[in-house]
């Protein structure tokens, strides 16, 4: 028999779980005491010495389905040279041994010819064009065997990287190298088979299971080789998701109960809503409410809810972090006096296993450090929305539930309730826990309409499909996990012959280096303020991805061997020049015995460190870490040996930066050599062939996606249940169009990802950014021969914002020079060879402020048809765009910066700016818009400098778990304190400042938040000078601060008519009367500071 079903979880096992009784009435499962009447039945665990897969999934037919397939074997693969079958096999299985169930149950090993994926190797004599080679594929028959080798192979490559951190011999591997151990079990078994997570499979030639191990509809067993996934079937199957949330007496777990767990269930468009609740609760319409007298009836009771629904998908919303954990510690607690597991945790799929708690740790640039918790319901896919938004919009403010509420769905919000309403509400009426219940549902409901808004769940499932990863991993594991997956597919099936991703015997090109490369070219920016000229906007299209086709550029077109270089096609690039690293110490913390004294070389690193000084007067790194390139007449008069660092003494130094000690007289120097690296253009690589496939799928996507909503459109009227198909279908493809981009550019990233990078090449990333900045030089060159007196006024990684000579304020006529200069250059690259660099016109910014390196505002327009469309302001980098910029700074920022984009009022902008300092000076600021917040990492080499962790940790103190956890964010603001005290030691937690009367410190505020960004946006306004404003406050707030006597009535109107000068603005520009500041506002006693 055959059943065609979507796959939304799997899992591999060692062995298979307890089975039901023959016969066994599967409704008594749903009762509290079902582990006293089952008796599991006695089968043998074991399956052919090997593990077991288990695909779970839904059928068209609403019926949940589990396949089992026996025989799964974890791989890996090792060289054939130098050791023979029965050595090698003696040598694994002695390292696994004990991981081994008994003496037959050994390891598989056949030898198997691969080319190498890393490195390119021709040979014309195959059917590839690739060298062939030999190896062994070893299976293990267990996934713990399996693990227990992998472990000692990253143990290996931990050791190795740390000797390069700290600069040491590199260590010998003391276990034979492996090839493909990043590749895990399952992700191996889903492409080996050709499987579509999260899409549609068949599974053919099923037969009966020896014993009922799953709560699923339907159990049958197959072979591997009866299993395939259905690529041209896109529809969804009718599954289930619950979205879930409780309500607590306490934050700690320890301390107080669990009271309410609400359950939002959703198949299709039909939503149903359950609310579980400790005590009686009065009716409330359209919930279903169960009323229990004990919290360990609550945890069943929610149990026997989730069997009878049998979800595939569960929810929640920081779930992680707090509800998950909550509830295994609660039904620990409640059952912690009987043998037996408590039947709460028996929530997955597997009839007679018990749920666990697991721990998961996630870490990103963007996401920051994080640790999870989650409940392992096996067979129904754990997402959490937190994490999901938490991944894909790094840079809100804030990742609660009320903020994307309120982002994402008009008119909906999440209900206020301070938690420690919860319990004087469980304590009160039945009406008073009905506003509880009422409270709880609606955050579960929530989500669902976040789902439904977003098109969350969809897209996760298409993700899962594209990047060939179980619906769970899309936000629970990261990117590295996606792209090995997609490339174990592509290096089996894209060529003749397949490939092995093996491991070189010293790594992965940059797989240990701890140093990164230089990265984009980012042309010097023209800092102003543009309100006579309309700047265009050129961008590359998909340009690393771009650069990736047009140049070649993959592992298996490297070219490491120096014989192979000479070959047709193969082409260099030089990627790096001689250059040095430096690193400034102080003189007090070495000796002087340390210090090499060569006048030539210290000549040469003061005239770089003044260089380095002048270009960041305008940024924000310091001298103190830099590196510079060098000549090689340069580098032969230093007389120092590559990669060899070296303490230099400089009792020369310039003055140092104003926010920099003045001790710095000594200078760590490292040069580093010239590097070249070289690609075969005659054998098209798998990762560009890869890229090609996915950009010719999103073409098709999108086409689909049109389609679709354009027939539902046309059918809304007359068929409304045909329209509503062609919607989700429309739906469906705008997800998959999205995973196939993110897929296209992750592909760069996980080259250049270095030590955590599963399969990196720091030759191919260093390569991209090189040809990038070429290719950005190239561009302004062409731009320049075309149009002359065009001026490139910023140009940064893919794009570059230029001033058309002779336009004036005409935004048609420049951007129709903007779209003819995109296509030249366009058919200008396609004629030296590269038709896959494509450059667009994207839009025109009038006026435009830019004020340095990635941060600049503009008012912006876009084609629409033959028209400009304006489509507002668009800011980047700027102090409204971040997460940890003060409330009251982005509203000021935010006036000033429409008074000039809108109005291009430079006078207008100066107004808001001093009236909204002058309220900050009568504190009228509301005490949220001085509110802060920091994320928290795992670790800090001294968490005592780190404002974040002092108020978390007074919170912890206070009121323990109350405290934020690892990846959150937290709250807080700056207090009056002794003048020379630390931002850490005024910091404090907002509820307590508010709760005890404690007053801001505004001057701090001022200083430290305000003072610097809106001195740097107005140095670029000609037209005002704000610099007196700026002294007038700080001498407002220290003058009150230290009880004198106010200064607010300096100046008044009388004083400003009557001056011939206005020392606010600029000598020589338009004279303006700034407006008095308003009276001072009388607060109420006790009123917030």
């Amino acid at each position: 028999m055959s059943y065609n079903f979507q796959l939304v979880s799997a899992t591999i096992e060692d062995r298979l779980p307890d089975a039901l009784p023959d016969g066994f009435d599967r409704s008594i499962l749903l009762e509290d005491d079902f582990l006293d009447t089952v008796e599991p039945e006695k089968i043998d665990k074991r399956v052919d010495n090997a593990a077991v897969a288990f695909l779970f999934g839904r059928m068209a037919d609403k019926r949940s389905i589990c396949v089992r397939v026996e025989g799964v074997r974890p791989k890996l693969f090792f060289d054939c040279e130098g050791i023979s079958f029965v050595d090698l096999k003696l040598e694994l299985q002695s390292e696994v041994q004990r991981e081994l169930s008994d003496a037959s149950a050994g390891l598989h090993i056949e030898v198997k010819r691969f080319a190498n994926f890393n490195g390119f190797e021709p040979d014309e004599t195959t059917a590839s064009g690739r060298k062939l080679h030999n190896y062994y594929q070893v299976e293990y028959p267990s996934v713990r065997a399996w693990r227990k080798a992998v472990n000692l192979r990253k143990e290996d490559d931990t050791a190795i990287r740390e000797a390069h951190k700290a600069n040491l011999p590199i260590p010998e591997r003391k276990w034979r190298l492996a090839h493909e151990y990043n590749v895990d079990p399952m992700t191996r078994f889903i492409r080996e088979h050709k499987l579509i997570s999260g899409g549609w499979n068949v599974v053919t030639d099923t037969f009966s299971p020896k014993g009922i191990v799953t709560t699923c509809d339907v159990e049958v067993e197959a072979h591997a080789s009866g299993i395939r996934g259905l690529k041209d079937r896109f529809d969804m199957a009718p599954y289930t998701v619950m979205y879930y949330d409780l309500e607590t007496l306490s934050l700690d777990p320890e301390n107080g109960g669990i009271i309410q767990v609400s359950l939002v269930f959703e198949c299709q468009d039909k939503v149903e809503k359950h609310c579980v609740c400790l005590k009686n609760v009065s009716p409330l319409e359209g919930i279903i409410l169960h009323c229990v007298p004990s919290e360990e009836a609550l945890l069943r009771r929610v149990r026997r809810v989730v069997l009878s629904k049998d979800p595939d998908m569960v929810v929640a919303y920081n779930g992680v972090n707090f509800d998950n954990k909550f509830l295994a510690i609660r039904a620990e607690a409640r059952h912690a006096a009987r043998e037996k597991v408590n039947s709460f945790f028996y929530l997955s799929r597997f009839a007679l296993r018990p749920s666990r708690l697991r721990e998961l740790s996630l870490a990103s640039s963007g996401m920051g450090d994080n640790k999870f918790d989650y409940i392992d319901v096996v067979g129904r896919a754990t997402i959490d929305f937190f994490v999901k938004f938490k991944v894909d919009e790094p840079s809100e403010i804030s990742w609660s539930l009320s903020h994307f509420t309120r982002k994402y769905i008009p008119g909906e919000d999440k209900e206020d309730m301070d938690y420690r309403e919860i319990p004087i509400l469980q304590a009160g009426s039945d009406d008073d826990r009905r506003r509880l219940a009422s409270y709880c549902v609606h955050d579960s409901y929530l989500l669902h309409l976040l789902n439904k808004t977003r098109n969350i769940i969809v897209i996760i499932l298409q993700f899962a499909q594209v990047f060939g990863v179980l619906p769970e991993w899309v936000y629970f594991r990261g990117q590295q996990v996606r792209f090995i997956s997609q490339l174990l597919e592509a290096v089996r099936t894209l060529e003749a012959l397949p490939l092995l991703i093996q491991t070189p015997p010293n790594g992965f090109v940059g797989m240990f280096d701890s140093e990164g490369f230089e990265g984009a070219t980012v042309n010097e920016p023209l800092t102003g303020f543009y309100d006579e000229d309309p700047i265009a906007t050129l961008d590359w299209k998909s340009l690393y991805p771009s650069i990736m086709l047009a140049h070649n550029l993959c592992h298996s077109t490297h070219v490491t061997r120096e014989d192979l270089r000479a070959l047709e096609g193969v082409v260099a690039h030089r990627v790096r020049t001689l250059g040095v690293h430096w690193k400034e110490v102080k003189r007090s913390d070495v000796e002087d015995s340390e210090l090499l004294d060569d006048p030539k070389l210290r000549g040469i690193l003061q005239k770089r460190r003044r260089e380095a000084m002048i270009n960041d007067k305008e940024g924000v790194s310091s001298a103190k870490r830099r590196k510079f390139t060098i000549t090689k007449n340069e580098y032969e008069s230093m007389d120092l040996a590559l990669n060899s660092k070296t303490l230099v003494k400089l009792d020369d130094s310039p003055p140092p930066l104003e926010e920099e000690e003045g001790d710095n007289e000594a200078v760590y120097v490292q040069p580093y050599g010239e590097h070249t690296t070289y690609f075969t253009t005659k054998h098209r690589g798998i990762l560009p062939t890869i890229l090609e496939n996915l950009l010719t799928e999103r073409v098709r996507c999108k086409k689909e996606m049109k389609k679709n909503a354009k027939k539902a459109k046309e059918l809304k009227e007359t068929d409304p249940a045909q329209a509503a198909l062609h919607a989700a279908m429309a739906d469906v493809f705008d997800g998959r169009q999205l995973a196939v981009k993110v897929s296209a550019n992750s592909v760069y990233g996980a080259c250049g990802a270095g030590a955590t990078g599963k399969c990196p090449n720091k030759d191919v990333s260093e390569t991209v950014t090189f040809e990038g900045r070429e290719t950005m030089v190239i561009l302004k060159e062409i731009l320049q021969d075309k149009y002359p007196g065009i001026v490139v006024i910023y140009g940064d990684t893919d794009s570059v914002m230029v001033k058309f000579d002779g336009v004036g304020s005409e935004i048609s006529k420049c951007a129709k020079l903007a779209q003819e200069a995109a296509d030249h250059v366009t058919e200008e690259f396609a004629r030296r060879g590269y038709p896959d660099m494509i450059l667009e016109f994207e839009k025109i910014f009038y006026p435009y402020l830019l004020l340095k390196k990635k941060r600049y505002i503009g008012l912006k327009y876009e084609p629409d048809g033959d028209d400009m469309i304006c489509k507002g302001i668009d800011a980047k980098g700027v102090e409204t765009e971040r997460k940890d910029t003060l409330p009251f700074l982005k509203t000021i920022y935010m006036d000033v910066r429409n008074a000039l984009m809108h109005n291009k009022d430079a006078i207008a902008a100066y107004e808001a700016l001093e009236k909204h300092l002058w309220r900050l000076i009568r504190d009228e600021v509301p005490f949220e818009q001085l509110i802060m917040s920091k994320g928290l990492k795992s670790s800090y080499a001294d968490p005592s400098t780190q404002v974040q962790c002092c108020v978390n940790e007074k919170k912890r103190k206070r009121e323990p778990g109350s405290e934020s956890a690892v990846g959150d964010r937290v709250w807080y603001v700056i207090v009056n304190g002794p003048d020379k005290a630390k931002t850490t030691e005024l910091a404090e937690d907002p509820d307590y400042v508010q709760k005890n009367g404690l007053k801001l410190n505004r001057l701090w505020y001022f200083e430290h938040a305000i003072l610097k960004p809106m001195s740097s946006l107005f140095s670029h306004i000609k037209k005002v000078n704000a610099d007196k404003l700026f002294e007038t406050v700080i001498a407002e707030l220290k003058r009150e601060k230290v009880g004198g006597t106010s200064l607010r009535g300096l100046v008044d109107a009388g004083a400003s008519s009557s001056s011939s000068a206005d020392p606010l603005l600029a000598p020589g520009k338009k004279h303006h009367v700034p407006r008095p500041p308003p009276p001072p506002v009388k607060r109420k006693k006790g009123g917030p500071r």
